[in-house]
């Protein structure tokens, strides 16, 4: 069993890296919250057309160089991160009917419906097209099912 601060010669140092060390534990949490925002703000990102770190960086009050080295640490990159929430957002526009897939390859900011075309058949083995009319759930990936 341990002694309480309160015996210890030097319980003013041990309170005092006691208090560091509680300090430090915060930020760490708050560091691994930052990378678990970052979806939700690639997904509000691209309303505005400006998916880009530096933006998501600037949003979340952090040097681009820091954004980069939080988002490493969980072994992943931003670009990773954000063509994973563009395919999940493609996902979603095409289970519904109203959007056409020119509309739904504008709002994930492909330059034309064939780029988007290429990029979701790299997703998913399948065009939009096939996804839409085949059903979502035949083509999700187990992971999403």
């Amino acid at each position: 069993d341990a002694l309480p601060i309160s015996s210890w010669p030097n319980a003013d140092v041990a309170r005092a890296f006691e208090r560091e060390a509680e300090k430090s534990c915060e930020r760490l949490t708050v560091n691994d919250d930052v990378v678990g925002q970052i979806p939700g703000l690639v997904a509000r990102l691209f309303d505005t057309g400006s998916v880009s770190m530096a933006e998501a960086a600037r949003r979340l009050d952090m040097s681009v160089a820091t954004l980069r080295r939080r988002i490493r640490k969980h072994g992943t990159t931003f670009n990773e991160i954000a063509n994973d929430e563009r395919r999940k957002l493609a996902e979603r526009y095409l289970s519904r009917s109203n959007p056409s897939i020119g509309e739904i390859a504008f709002l994930l900011g492909f330059k034309n419906p064939s780029a988007f075309s290429r990029a979701f058949r790299k997703w998913r083995g399948v065009s939009p097209s096939e996804y839409r009319l085949g059903g979502s759930m035949r083509h999700a990936a187990p992971e999403d099912r």
